[in-house]
């Protein structure tokens, strides 16, 4: 192969992730009822992944899917509800996890039904809307997790300058509590809504 060969290659090249995360998409779900607006969280059944903990609506988006398309598709089959329900505000922020999963997040709002009409599918345990001023206004806990160098014994040290002691980067892994009454919204979930709570704080 010489420089003309490498140069066809990349013609129009469109650039993409190249770890190949597996693709998600969730959705911040507004309600107005009686002058207040609530952000909808799911509490997730035993039947799913990481039952009991509570998320977002959202899934994994379909091959030939857009992010949005899927997060409205996954708004419709776990609430049980129409699409024309299912209003786009706007796309927010993304994620890159630790276990390369790129989760894309959109703020929707929920139109023509309400909450208690909301008959949840067997996927979810139960909703749960909590008011906007009091994430606004709930204490954010933090924790910090680091994460060091290799340690298997297969690893390949005799190939790196220093071999094992080699300066590795520590990582550190930042995971979020927010504490209501007795709902505790972690993890990935937190992340997502810390970033949107900043957003509206700025």
């Amino acid at each position: 192969m010489n420089l003309t060969d490498v140069k066809a290659k990349y013609k129009n090249y469109t650039p993409k992730n190249a770890t190949n995360p597996t693709k998600v998409a969730v959705m911040i779900l507004l309600a107005t009822e009686n002058d207040k607006t609530y952000v909808l969280f799911e509490k997730r059944s035993n039947i799913v992944s990481q039952p009991g903990d509570i998320s977002f609506v959202g899934g994994h988006i379909e091959d030939g899917e857009t992010a949005e398309a899927a997060a409205i598709r996954e708004a419709t089959e776990e609430l049980n509800i129409k699409k024309e329900n299912v209003k786009i505000i706007s796309e927010s922020d993304y994620f890159i996890t630790i276990n390369n999963r790129q989760m894309n997040s959109f703020l929707a709002e929920l139109v023509d039904i309400k909450i208690s009409e909301i008959k949840p599918n067997e996927e979810v345990e139960k909703l749960i809307a909590i008011p906007l001023d009091a994430l606004l206004n709930a204490e954010k806990q933090t924790y910090v997790s680091e994460f060091g160098k290799k340690s298997e014994d297969d690893f390949p040290y005799h190939l790196i300058q220093g071999q094992k002691n080699y300066k590795f980067a520590k990582m550190k892994e930042y995971t979020y509590f927010y504490t209501l009454d007795e709902t505790v919204i972690w993890g990935f979930t937190a992340k997502i809504l810390s970033a949107f709570l900043d957003n509206l704080k700025k």
